[in-house]
């Protein structure tokens, strides 16, 4: 008896393993996608994706982030007219309680990821995108500099200014700078001070107990005092992108760190006679997230293909291809390799030493955005001060929290 139960499971198990090949093979149709990477980027995904669904034919767009990409997400959202999949930012609140999104918690990619994968795009007991990769951004440094110099790596606000300061001094420039720089200086300094201490505080102005005068301000009077005042941040930096920096820093090598995420590496490894390293901002001030992750229509057009897209993307050759073309690092257990430089970065990511204030200001948080970029810079010109950008961040925000 023993004997014949095991036979007649295993032949059901055959059959149902045979069911799904099946199904897997009989996969066709258009899958309609919005990518926010551009074609050449995304290519060996789609190659992946056709090999093992020869059968389904990818009606591929893309729109620039991020907030282009917004917009046309956005606007297809309004229009009902979402494509079959398509990336999401992080919060996704908004599309989930609309009804927008199908729930993806029960697939077994997303089963998968950490605690953190899954808790980035959660919402009322559901899970609503799939991303397995995470970004960091932190520092590169020319090691060479630091070494020849005598100059040890800050570990804190104060060591950091000091080191800036100390090459300055040296005729060289201690941080590369360019016009945007001073948004992610602020953003540094929070996760580098209270948010040490008060995780949850960026999430209160998010919910209106709190505010952007409360939480964000003492970081917006640092860089105007440390930065600006002190001629750190100078005038001329206005005019700089990150070409401007990058000649600083690779080239010239006048530079000796350079802010940057991740994905900064391939492009830097690059220049040969640059001796790069990478370490976080001191004091856990390292910026970061999950990284946009892959939703699905509530109402798709071509449902089986668009669960066979997050089949390919969980499946081992479709993650290895994703770490792969980002130089991602991962929210699942799988084996890979990352450059050596790269290996603290690593290791801060699975620490979890890493945030991203703006995500919690809101579902509408690129208009706050929109209002802090261009305000850091009229910070630098000194056309506005500390406490007006807050009180116009809050104005703004005031008209978000009752959607949040």
């Amino acid at each position: 008896d023993d004997d014949s139960s095991s036979s007649d499971d295993a032949a059901s198990d055959s059959s149902s393993s045979d069911d799904s090949a099946d199904v897997d093979a009989g996969v066709s149709g258009t899958l309609s996608m919005l990518s926010w990477d551009n074609e050449e980027r995304m290519q060996p995904l789609l190659d992946g994706f056709a090999e093992m669904f020869p059968d389904v034919e990818i009606e591929f767009s893309h729109a620039p982030p991020v907030d282009t990409y917004i917009q046309r997400l956005t606007l297809l959202a309004g229009s009902d007219d979402l494509p079959d999949v398509f990336n999401v930012t992080i919060p996704i609140t908004k599309l989930a309680r609309e009804g927008l999104l199908a729930d993806l918690s029960d697939l077994d990619g997303v089963q998968a990821l950490s605690s953190a994968h899954k808790g980035a795009f959660a919402f009322d007991g559901g899970v609503y995108s799939y991303s397995p990769t995470t970004w960091i951004g932190g520092m590169f440094y020319n090691k060479d500099l630091f070494e020849d110099n005598g100059i040890a790596l800050p570990t804190t606000v104060d060591e950091f200014l000091a080191v800036i300061e100390e090459f300055d001094s040296l005729g060289l420039q201690g941080l590369a700078l360019e016009a945007g720089s001073l948004g992610s200086m602020a953003m540094f300094h929070y996760n580098a001070t209270l948010h040490q201490s008060d995780p949850g505080a960026q999430s209160a102005i998010y919910t209106g107990e709190s505010t952007f005068a409360e939480i964000l301000q003492p970081s917006l009077e640092w860089v105007q005092e440390e930065l600006i005042e002190s001629g750190i941040y100078k005038e001329e930096f206005l005019g700089y992108g990150y070409e401007d920096r990058l000649q600083c820093f690779a080239v010239d090598m006048t530079c000796a760190m350079f802010e940057d995420g991740s994905w900064g590496y391939g492009g830097l490894s690059e220049y040969e006679d640059l001796n790069l390293g990478w370490m976080e901002f001191p004091n856990g001030g390292s910026l970061g997230a999950v990284s946009p992750g892959w939703s699905m229509s509530s109402t798709p057009e071509n449902e089986a293909a668009a669960h066979a897209w997050f089949e390919y993307l969980s499946s081992d050759e479709g993650l290895a291809t994703y770490q792969a073309i980002g130089d991602s690092f991962m929210g699942v257990a799988m084996d890979y390799e990352v450059p050596e430089v790269m290996a603290p970065a690593r290791a801060a990511i699975e620490a979890g030493n890493f945030n991203l204030p703006t995500i919690f200001w809101g579902n509408e948080a690129a208009l706050a955005f929109g209002v802090f970029f261009p305000g850091m810079q009229e910070l630098a010109a000194g056309s506005t001060t500390p406490a007006e950008l807050a009180a116009l961040l809050d104005e703004t925000n005031a008209e978000l929290i009752p959607n949040n």
